[in-house]
């Protein structure tokens, strides 16, 4: 069952089987089975045309050096106060990260882009700051392609407990922004 439906828990499992073993022994069983509870891999769809125009942007701008210095990546990340934030996880086998049942699809329906004529992006006050800004184009469905992605990332890993209060998130934050070595940004 845990194959057919990677994300059920144990719980559930056992609930489903209708066996009166206790939640841990159904846990036991997986694990000896070496089917683990992990972070699904999260994947956007992507088709051969979105392809083409990411390796197409890649390969122009793979022998960037100074020139990456003039650019300058936004984004925006979620940190929570409570202990679950909702990830699901699934159950795989050692070498089945990848396979298409143990993934996460992520942006699966048109959302908006950082420029897509939305009602914050075209105020006129957002449209009188961007006026002196160049733009770097941008291919679709390719956020991943931003190493601020993985900065947010670097930081949601080194959160060591969940804060009780917004003041004391945001300090943690901060500060496990503040000592991310320089050395991890240049390589991601």
């Amino acid at each position: 069952m845990a194959v057919a439906y990677r994300t059920a828990s144990s719980a559930e499992i056992r609930a489903a089987v209708g066996t009166t073993v206790t939640q841990r022994t159904v846990t036991n069983r997986l694990l000896q089975g070496q089917l683990r509870a992990r972070r699904p891999v999260a994947c956007i769809s992507l088709t051969r045309n979105h392809c083409r125009l990411r390796r197409e942007w890649c390969q122009g701008r793979a022998h960037w050096r100074t020139e990456w210095r003039s650019v300058v990546f936004s984004d925006e990340s979620r940190f929570c106060l409570c202990a679950s934030d909702g990830r699901v996880l699934v159950r795989r086998r050692p070498g089945e990260r990848l396979q298409p049942t143990c993934l996460w699809p992520r942006h699966t329906r048109p959302i908006p882009g950082v420029m897509d004529n939305s009602r914050p992006h075209i105020a006129v006050v957002t449209q009188h700051a961007l006026q002196s800004v160049d733009m770097l184009p941008w291919p679709a469905r390719s956020p991943d392609l931003s190493p601020i992605e993985h900065v947010w990332n670097i930081i949601g890993r080194q959160l060591q407990r969940h804060p009780l209060t917004v003041p004391v998130l945001t300090d943690q934050v901060q500060q496990a922004w503040n000592f991310i070595p320089q050395t991890d940004i240049w390589h991601l």
